[in-house]
C-alpha cells in the first residue's frame, strides 16, 4: 500500500489493521509492562522529602491510592495523605473532592466489591464441592497432634 492510500477515512480498510495499536505487552507474570506505578512511588517520596508541608503533594499521594484499578489502591493510606493535605492545604478544594471520592468508594464500591466476592466464592465452593475449607483443613491438622493449643472457637460454652 501506498502511503498515501486514505485507508479507514475513506472507507477503504485494507492496511488499517496494519496501524492499529497492539494491545499493552505484559509480564510473564501478567503484569502490565507499562505499570508505572513504581515510579509514581519514587516520584511521590522524592516530593514530600523536598516539600513535605505540599498539601497538593499529599493529595497527588492520595490520588495515586484512589484508583482502584491500580496496584497501588489502599484506601486507608488515601484516607492518611488526605488528611495531611487537608490539614496543610485546607484553603484548596481538590483535597476536598478526593476525600468525597474515598468516602464514596468505602460507602459504596468496597461493600459491592465484598459481597460480589464473597457471592462468586460461593458458587466457586458450589461448583466444586471436594476442596476442604481452611476452617476445616485447620482443624485436621490439630487432630493429629493430639490437641491443639489453640482454643476451639466454633464451641458453644
Amino acid at each position: 500500500r501506498s502511503p498515501t492510500e486514505p485507508e479507514v477515512r475513506s472507507t477503504v480498510s485494507v492496511g488499517a489493521t496494519d496501524d492499529a495499536p497492539t494491545p499493552t505487552p505484559k509480564h510473564d507474570d501478567g503484569r502490565n509492562l507499562w505499570d508505572f506505578s513504581w515510579a509514581q512511588q519514587a516520584t511521590l517520596r522524592l516530593a514530600l522529602a523536598e516539600v513535605p508541608k505540599s498539601g497538593e503533594v499529599w493529595c497527588e499521594g492520595a490520588r495515586m491510592h484512589l484508583n482502584p484499578l491500580a496496584r497501588t489502591f489502599d484506601l486507608v493510606i488515601a484516607q492518611r495523605y488526605l488528611d495531611f493535605a487537608i490539614q496543610f492545604t485546607p484553603q484548596y478544594g481538590d483535597s476536598f473532592m478526593e476525600s468525597l471520592r474515598l468516602s464514596l468508594l468505602n460507602d459504596h464500591f468496597l461493600p459491592r466489591a465484598k459481597y460480589l466476592v464473597a457471592k462468586r466464592r460461593g458458587e466457586i465452593e458450589a461448583m466444586v464441592p471436594s476442596l476442604p475449607s481452611p476452617e476445616a483443613g485447620a482443624k485436621a491438622e490439630g487432630e493429629g497432634e493430639g490437641g491443639s493449643d489453640r482454643p476451639d472457637l466454633t464451641a458453644d460454652e
